[in-house]
């Protein structure tokens, strides 16, 4: 019997590569160059635009190039009237939210956009799926309307979880590191957790959400 090939991690490089969009604009700002030169090889030139725009494709296309956003904790899931002791610490669990740069875009909207990686999506997906059946359960009595219901609130947080985006300034990428992974700060960690609760809190999944144009 024939196995499929799996990708390579070039085929993975290549594939990046081509799904990221780079646009540096006519100059590149000071704090851009003072990046790539603190982790560029002194033989890789960057003394003009299509140099910039050469060295982000190709350290933002890495397979280690995964940015950390955030880092959320929820309630587990329990099967009964929940969460009685609140208060500790084994009640909850953590999600961790992961992203690549989709998008660097320094000519007009002045952002970077962020797209969750599929471990992340699958992970909220899981706790969104165990989490609502057991409030779904708990508050309807009538199986068929609770089967309905529960096929269209997940129908809605996977279509809602897979387009999400998330846009920031391009300021962001000051924190590019040398394998072209990175870590959201301050207002913007905050931010993406407020949207990803809103989401996962909303009856139809969509609260929140950040799409790409």
């Amino acid at each position: 019997m024939e196995h499929g090939l799996r990708p390579t991690p070039m085929a993975n490089c290549i594939s990046r590569a081509s799904a990221l969009v780079v646009d540096v604009g006519p100059t590149v700002q000071p704090w851009g160059t003072q990046t790539l030169r603190g982790f560029r090889e002194q033989t890789e030139p960057l003394d003009s635009v299509l140099h910039h725009q050469i060295c982000l494709i190709k350290t933002l296309s890495t397979p280690q190039s995964i940015w950390y956003l955030a880092c959320i904790m929820v309630p587990k899931p329990s099967e009964t009237e929940l969460h009685q002791s609140a208060n500790q610490i084994s009640d909850f669990q953590l999600i961790h939210i992961k992203a690549s740069v989709i998008r660097v875009d320094m000519r007009e909207q002045n952002e970077v956009v962020f797209k969750l990686t599929g471990e992340s999506i699958n992970s909220l997906i899981k706790y969104h799926e165990s989490s609502n059946c057991v409030g779904i359960v708990a508050k309807m009595q009538q199986q068929a309307r609770n089967d309905r219901m529960r096929k269209k609130v997940r129908e809605d947080f996977l279509q809602a979880i897979k387009e999400f985006v998330y846009r920031t300034n391009v300021s962001a990428l000051k924190g590019l590191e040398e394998d072209g992974a990175g870590e959201l700060l301050g207002d913007d960690s905050e931010k993406v957790k407020r949207i990803i609760l809103g989401m996962m809190e909303s009856p139809d999944g969509t609260s929140g959400i950040s799409q790409l144009s």
